[in-house]
């Protein structure tokens, strides 16, 4: 017998693997089997126990790039002025957006999810990237003097991002 509620289930679980984006692949396929037998009258507790579920292996090729979070003196926002207005570079753990202020023709904020190893830093899984890992990254060198942030490019980086990153000094405050 098909369980009737297993097609409402899926469509979350689909939303989780593209929000994490290859980081914990093996987690949302175990979600999903045991959403599925607590939608068909079975427990979760149950279903995730099954010994029929698969081992779980990583999937080649879908590992962020090398790297931890963002290092302190990195957290929090920085700021360049552009022609047609402010620009926001915003920094937290594994986490970016770029955002226009008062910049009519920015468009959208862009977030992703970015790691530092020493003096480079990685920006990948854009949101308006459409490039999945292990492709669709933004490799930079980061540098902090007299408190000014500049990103110089360690690649062609593919999604776009460069226009606002590439060889900008960021600053801490909008002057």
């Amino acid at each position: 017998m098909r369980c009737p509620s297993v097609t409402p289930i899926v469509a979350p679980v689909q939303m989780a693997r593209i929000w994490l984006a290859g980081r914990t692949a093996v987690s949302v396929v175990l979600i999903a089997g045991s959403l599925m037998g607590a939608g068909c009258g079975g427990s979760p507790a149950a279903s995730s126990k099954s010994p029929s579920l698969p081992s779980p292996s990583p999937t080649p090729g879908l590992s962020p790039p090398p790297g931890g979070p963002v290092p302190t003196q990195l957290q929090g926002d920085w700021f360049f002025h552009r022609d047609d207005g402010w620009v926001q570079l915003s920094l937290n753990g594994e986490q970016y957006v770029l955002r226009g202020i008062s910049n009519p023709t920015f468009g959208a904020p862009a977030f992703g999810s970015v790691v530092v190893n020493g003096d480079e830093i990685d920006f990948y899984n854009g949101d308006q990237c459409k490039i999945s890992l292990p492709g669709g990254v933004g490799r930079y060198r980061w540098t902090v003097s007299a408190g000014v942030l500049l990103l110089s490019p360690l690649n062609d980086d593919p999604c776009g991002r460069k226009e606002d990153l590439a060889n900008i000094r960021y600053q801490r405050q909008i002057t």
